[in-house]
């Protein structure tokens, strides 16, 4: 197998983002459940790819046809959203490797923000990732949208935010809860979206390679980043520059002006938040 390269993660990550097929893992037809509710976003959504569902428990969702484990999937599922606890993350992030899967949404907690033993698992779940050529999103993250391809593989509320139908914003956020708000205020100035990407705790794509896509993104005009950590700088500052070239503004929101902000960054995704003044005057 060849090497989890650059070439190969913007593949993954475009297929991860733009699926034509999508899985849940974890699906639930209990109301309220974060495996209902991320159901329901993509039938709301109207997602017009193949919906493929996982449960232990049910051998049919809405009408849609359940297999028990992830191995039972069909192959080359573009997308997998895992509604599992921490500690059948990495196992299952290694079926789906089996599966020939994409991308990979991790959105449990319990990794690098819990200290070194959580630092210590989430290594051993990018090794894993990388390894099958998984573009993981997450772990510790609330998903994504992508307005454009119709697919919301979120647990948060998509119903007051509008379709991206034209060109507009793309929103990177390292915080779940900042994606919300984020995404809200623009919609809120009656600006269109065209994704949502919450990239929690980054073990592997990071922020950079989700950058990268926006910058390539055509429907994509503005870029919104929410980020506590850079942790490529040049990357992060070449793509900048591309983005500028094609007349692509970025806005960036960085947290960590005092103490209490950085340790705040620190407790929430495990990122060492940077230095505000430094930041602003790098960038």
């Amino acid at each position: 197998m060849p090497d989890f390269d650059h070439a190969t993660m913007q593949t993954q990550i475009r297929r991860l983002l733009r699926p034509r097929s999508v899985a849940i893992v974890g699906a639930s037809a209990e109301p309220r459940t974060i495996g209902a509710l991320i159901l329901d976003n993509l039938l709301k959504m109207g997602f017009p790819g193949e919906v493929h569902l996982v449960s232990r428990s049910r051998s049919e969702i809405k009408g849609l046809r359940c297999v028990p484990t992830i191995d039972e999937l069909p192959a080359g599922i573009d997308a997998i959203a895992l509604v599992v606890p921490e500690a059948a993350i990495a196992d299952s992030v290694a079926a789906c490797a089996r599966r020939q899967a994409g991308g990979v949404i991790a959105l449990a907690a319990g990794f690098a923000e819990m200290g070194e033993e959580g630092r210590a698992k989430q290594q051993q779940l990018a090794n894993i990732a990388r390894n099958g050529h998984i573009a993981l999103l997450g772990p510790n993250c609330i998903g994504m949208v992508n307005y454009r391809s119709r697919v919301a593989l979120t647990f948060n509320n998509v119903d007051t935010l509008a379709p991206g139908e034209r060109a507009g914003v793309g929103v990177i956020a390292q915080s779940g809860a900042m994606t919300g708000v984020v995404s809200n205020a623009l919609t809120a100035q009656g600006l269109s979206l065209t994704s949502l990407i919450s990239t929690g705790n980054e073990a592997v794509p990071r922020l950079e390679d989700y950058l990268e896509f926006l910058v390539d993104d055509e429907a994509t005009r503005v870029i919104v980043l929410f980020v506590e950590q850079v942790r490529d700088p040049r990357r992060f500052i070449e793509l900048a520059a591309r983005a500028r070239e094609r007349g692509k503004p970025v806005v960036m929101m960085h947290p960590g002006r005092t103490e209490r902000a950085r340790a705040s960054g620190q407790s929430h995704t495990g990122a060492l938040a940077g230095n505000h003044a430094a930041m602003r005057a790098l960038l």
